[in-house]
């Protein structure tokens, strides 16, 4: 994104590229189990089989310097 689009994120959309420029690989990698572990321990309400939503993503993005990946989410 910054390679190609750097230009148009600072003066177009007007943002700071600070924190896109201090994103690096590789992402951290937890199992839907342990994302519904962190929830629990930062006071979400999360049970095993919730889906993950906005607000799970937003706690759980919180607890890490970059993004982050959940594998092996449960099936229906």
């Amino acid at each position: 994104m910054l390679e190609k689009h750097e230009r148009e994120i600072r003066e177009v959309l007007e943002r700071d590229t600070k924190k896109l420029e201090a994103v690096k690989a590789p992402f951290p990698r937890i199992t839907y189990t342990e994302g519904i572990e962190l929830l629990q321990k930062a006071g979400h309400p999360a049970k095993w089989g919730d889906d993950f939503g906005g607000d799970e993503e937003t706690i759980l993005a919180s607890q890490y310097d970059r993004p982050l990946i959940v594998h092996r989410y449960p099936r229906r």
